[in-house]
């Protein structure tokens, strides 16, 4: 792979990531509408910070020099950007109707494993 593919790719695994992070605060709610969660300073602080170091490495032409990336184009912009939005999409279109909206309790927690496990053996 060259320094073109390789910089596409670095750029769509870093910013698909940083989308997933903001994804991943819920296991029920959509970042795209519906009840907000409470603000999170700090993932936005981290999120922000890292999305402006991207950009730093991918513009600035040391720091280009220094990782070895290439000057991106319209049409890598296009590609990164479907790249991180498309499987965002598909990940929030897929989660699961949150036991509040099914009538359940709902604290905001994630279920692991265990409590998965506990509930089965609790209706069984």
């Amino acid at each position: 792979m060259g320094p073109a593919p390789a910089t596409l790719a670095f750029n769509t695994l870093t910013f698909n990531e940083l989308a997933h992070a903001i994804s991943s605060r819920s296991r029920y709610r959509n970042v795209f509408g519906g009840e907000k969660l409470p603000p999170n300073k700090h993932l936005v602080a981290a999120i922000v910070s890292m999305a402006v170091l991207q950009v730093i490495v991918s513009v600035v032409p040391a720091a280009r020099q220094l990782l070895g990336t290439t000057p991106l184009g319209l049409a890598d912009l296009a590609a990164i950007g479907a790249g991180v939005l498309g499987p965002l999409l598909i990940n929030e279109a897929t989660k699961p109707v949150s036991p509040a909206q099914r009538g359940g309790d709902d604290d905001g927690q994630q279920q692991t494993a265990g409590d998965a496990l506990s509930n089965e053996e609790e209706q069984a």
